[in-house]
């Protein structure tokens, strides 16, 4: 743990902009607001990498429509199962988001999808893991999009072990080990 601590932050807000700030409308006009340089950190590995803007109704695609699609058809669980699923994983594991890659034709699915009546409790532990306040542009899509790429992984690598749904929630509840 004390490692963590002297990791170099893997966002920072050099390359980011500052956005021009609208003047306030009435309650009636009102657009979403416009995020602030502050808020909205970018990659330092690729600086020159330009974020897709996203809302709360924009799908996300996943590269990893693969693994859902493998373990769904063997388990006949629907994609927004498995992929709170892979949330679980990475944030078990424990890892923080390192990658942030945004594809395009894959698995798409909307934050209610994803997170639902618990997305509160969702960005509550993501924050934890991080070790930060997100905002919410940060928090979605950006972290979840990365744990959900991450843990996508981890899911596949214990289901395989697991060999079937059942050893899989057994395995994962602790109850046994499928060796």
């Amino acid at each position: 743990m004390d490692d963590d601590a002297a990791r170099e932050p893997l966002l920072d807000d050099r390359s980011v902009p500052a956005a021009p700030v609208a003047p306030a409308a009435a309650p009636a006009e009102a657009a979403s607001p416009a995020p602030l340089a502050e808020s909205a950190p970018a990659q330092t590995a690729d600086e020159s990498f330009e974020e897709p803007v996203f809302d709360e109704e924009t799908a996300l695609d996943f590269a990893d429509d693969e693994i859902f699609e493998e373990i769904g058809k063997s388990t006949s669980l629907k994609p927004y199962t498995l992929v709170k699923h892979a949330i679980a994983w990475s944030l078990r594991d424990g890892g923080k988001a390192t990658k942030f890659n945004y594809v395009n034709g894959g698995l798409e699915l909307n934050r209610q999808t994803i997170t639902g009546e618990y997305d509160a409790y969702f960005k509550a532990l993501i924050e934890q893991v991080e070790g930060r306040h997100l905002t919410e542009e940060e928090y979605f899509p950006k972290y979840v999009k990365s744990h959900i790429d991450r843990g996508a992984e981890i899911l596949s690598s214990h289901y395989r072990h697991a060999g079937n749904l059942d050893k899989y929630v057994l395995e994962t509840l602790g109850v046994g080990d499928t060796v």
